[in-house]
């Protein structure tokens, strides 16, 4: 029988030697002296390591939010000149701390999708119908500005939710069944919607003492409104980041920054410089039959606010707001209140103003951009109100002010397109 090796038979466990070294009193406080030293040592390189990664050099430099809990950092871009008025790295610390607070407040404060601790914002108003409500000074204002309008861009909101279900149709088909301008029973619907839109009756906004509001809305209308699932009956839409960068741009300069560029992604542009010194540089774009050209570069100085409505996507971003049929035609949200069809008077109407904000120049201009064609007068009547137009038609850019000019050659041209530029008049 074979012989069991290490089982049944109990093996006594092997026992390392110890053996037993006196150190000397000398050497410990030597080691402790050197452990201190490397934990020293340490400490000081991370600290210049995190100090390096903290200071910011003057120049330049894009600012990002440091908290991402909404939507505005995807859609708002801010360009700062560090160090001139100030220590960079402490500018730095200072401005993206405001641009973070006051960035995520004011996009919450128009976001109708979501609610927010302790913010009545567009999310609050849309679910407490005939309440009487307080609200921000800066959505109150907004609010009045939009009710103020001679438009009724405010109450849209069912219809621009059926245009944002139509941007993310698979095909054509699928889009053409919500696009009023190719269904019948799309327009059917978005008639029946405007009955109640367009009727101060049936839906109409108070503006009351205190910041207080209340959204009326009547019976019928929130019998609709529950009946087809309606998300919102008041929105603000294309119109929203007007107002959203207005009152960054505002909160920035209050503040003392007032060496910076603030831009939306959907063309909205308020230039914070008060000094005056510095040159900035504009890309104006423009839809030449089916291409998106780079039309010119043009340069500006000073505080100024633009605002470029495009009847195109510029911008991977702008994928969310527009739709692309395979035969050019391209749906927006720039509707109009009278029949719910989006329209374009051109391919893309560029406003601009040195004493105007950016919400203002969006509620002059709409009408006119918003149309089957620009009003003749549109130019004159503008500039009454201290605003500029750039427009293109057939490759021909017309400038009718003067605090954006032409870089010298900077028009785009190739084998088959050449641009010109006129400007035609004196802001």
């Amino acid at each position: 029988m074979r012989e069991s090796r290490g089982f049944g038979r109990r093996r006594e466990p092997v026992v390392p030697t110890v053996h037993k070294v006196e150190v000397s009193e000398s050497h410990i406080k030597l080691r402790v002296v050197l452990i201190v030293a490397f934990l020293l040592v340490g400490v000081i390189a991370l600290t210049v390591f995190v100090t390096s990664l903290l200071k910011k050099d003057a120049g330049w430099r894009e600012i990002e939010v440091s908290d991402k809990t909404t939507g505005f950092s995807q859609e708002f871009v801010l360009q700062y000149q560090l160090g001139v008025l100030g220590d960079a790295t402490t500018e730095y610390r200072a401005l993206t701390s405001l641009y973070t607070e006051y960035g995520n407040y004011f996009y919450a404060l128009f976001d109708k999708y979501v609610a927010y601790e302790d913010i009545v914002n567009v999310y609050e108003i849309n679910r407490a119908p005939n309440s009487i409500l307080t609200v921000d000074p800066v959505l109150y204002d907004a609010l009045a500005a939009m009710v103020a309008s001679e438009e009724r861009y405010l109450y849209l909101a069912p219809i621009y939710t059926e245009y944002s279900d139509l941007f993310v149709a698979e095909n054509d088909h699928f889009a053409a069944g919500r696009d009023p301008w190719r269904s019948e029973d799309a327009q059917s619907y978005v008639d029946e919607l405007l009955r109640y839109c367009n009727d101060p009756a049936m839906i109409s906004l108070e503006l009351m003492e205190n910041h207080q509001i209340c959204l009326h809305v009547a019976e019928e209308y929130l019998a609709l409104a529950a009946a087809y699932e309606l998300d919102a009956l008041i929105d603000f839409a294309w119109l929203k980041n007007a107002f959203i960068i207005d009152a960054m741009a505002d909160t920035l300069a209050s503040a003392g920054f007032v060496l910076g560029n603030l831009a939306s992604s959907d063309g909205y542009m308020r230039n914070l410089d008060t000094v005056g010194e510095e040159s900035y540089a504009y890309n104006y774009f423009d839809r030449y039959r089916n291409s998106i050209c780079d039309a010119a570069v043009l340069s500006y100085r000073g505080d100024l606010a633009v605002v470029d409505l495009r009847s195109y996507a510029l911008r991977e971003s702008d994928m969310m707001r527009t739709y692309t049929y395979a035969d050019g035609t391209v749906a927006t949200l720039y509707v109009d209140p009278a029949d719910g069809r989006y329209r374009h008077a051109l391919h893309g109407l560029l406003a601009y103003s040195d004493t105007n904000s950016c919400a203002e120049i969006a509620l002059a201009v709409a009408p006119m951009f918003i149309a089957d064609a620009l009003p003749d007068d549109a130019a004159q009547t503008l500039l009454k109100c201290d605003i500029a137009l750039i427009v293109t038609k057939d490759a021909h850019i017309t400038n009718t002010g003067d605090n954006l000019t032409l870089v010298e050659g900077s028009l785009y041209r190739d084998a088959e397109i050449s641009y010109q530029y006129e400007q035609t008049g004196h802001k």
